[in-house]
Order: C-alpha cells, then sequence, then structure tokens
C-alpha cells in the first residue's frame, strides 16, 4: 500500500487540498488504481465540506514519468479530471501543475 498524507494549502488566492501518494505497491497500475480512488472519495468529501477547495493528487515525478506510458491511467485522469501535482522526491520541488 503506497504512503499517503492530505494537507490544505493555498495556490495564491485559490483553496486548495492535496493528497500525497508514494507508489510503493510492486504493480504501479494497482498503485495507481488505489490512488484514484482514494481521490475519488476525498473529491467527494471535500465537494460536501469544503466546495471552495480544489484537489489534487501529488505524486513523484517517476511514477508520473512511468504513468504517461499507461494508457488506461492517461484515461482515468483525464475523463476523471484529475489535477496532478508532480514533485522530485530528491529535491522536493514542484515540477508540474497539471489541472
Amino acid at each position: 500500500m503506497g504512503a499517503e498524507k492530505v494537507i490544505a494549502a493555498e495556490k495564491g488566492t485559490e483553496k486548495i487540498a492535496v493528497e500525497i501518494k508514494s507508489f510503493l505497491q510492486d504493480s504501479l497500475a494497482n498503485a495507481f488504481h488505489e490512488a484514484a480512488g482514494q481521490y475519488i472519495g476525498y473529491f467527494l468529501g471535500l465537494s460536501q465540506q469544503e466546495p471552495n477547495r480544489v484537489l489534487y493528487l501529488a505524486l513523484p515525478e517517476q511514477e508520473y514519468i512511468a504513468l504517461e506510458e499507461v494508457v488506461l491511467a492517461q484515461m482515468v485522469i483525464e475523463h476523471l479530471n484529475i489535477r496532478l501535482i508532480v514533485f522530485n522526491v530528491e529535491t522536493q520541488n514542484i515540477v508540474k501543475w497539471k489541472n
């Protein structure tokens, strides 16, 4: 199971929530599907509790690059409009925001 954490933050004037995932499973596809399911749950809960807060899924750059090759994962991201924050694990810098 991947490590996770959800934090509230602000991006400029926008209120956001970030679900941080570390994909620790052997299967990237399984780890992504688990993360996508949790994202949906958080999204639905957040829409009731704080409808003005936008949810992002944060994942390491290496996993993002690998997921670019998984067609089904790309379809899920696009169809569910999953917002992504991609970060470099070593520098802990954000390398991409994907709305």
